[in-house]
């Protein structure tokens, strides 16, 4: 027959626990830094770049 919802052990779980939750916004919090670190990375290189560009010219 036709399936509807996904099998329990594939199913998204919430944190029930405080650590649980703890350390999900750690996880959480570790991930939204390493992306910030990328796009200033990112943004520093093409000033780089950009500034290199105009000074050749």
């Amino acid at each position: 027959g036709i399936k509807f919802w996904p099998d329990v052990d594939t199913s998204y779980r919430p944190p029930s626990t405080s650590e649980e939750v703890r350390s999900a916004l750690d996880k959480m919090k570790a991930n939204r830094e390493e992306r910030w670190r990328k796009a200033l990375q990112e943004k520093k290189t093409q000033a780089t770049s950009a500034n290199n560009n105009n000074s050749e010219q």
